[in-house]
């Protein structure tokens, strides 16, 4: 098992802003590999091979309260559970 300890630590609760981060070389970090792709096919990014467990991350869904809910987020929802329980980590 490889342990890196860093310096310092970024938290943010947007993806998109974290990728960012990421490609202005503030550090390294986890990202899904379908948002990393195109950054390393554009050499934007470099991958880094670690051997090792992840911590698992948590799906997380904010939504209005039952009755002022579209019913498509109803259906939505429903799918994410029928895919977390056909796919669990």
């Amino acid at each position: 098992m490889q342990k890196l300890r860093l310096p310092g630590k970024l938290v943010m609760n947007q993806t998109n802003t974290y990728r960012e981060a990421l490609v202005r070389g503030l550090g390294i970090g986890l990202l899904p590999e379908i948002m990393a792709t195109d950054l390393v096919e554009a050499d934007q990014l470099e991958p880094i091979n670690l051997t090792g467990q992840f911590p698992d991350v948590g799906v997380f869904a904010v939504y209005p309260e039952k009755a002022f809910q579209p019913r498509r987020v109803g259906l939505f929802l429903d799918h994410l559970r029928q895919q977390i329980k056909q796919h669990p980590a």
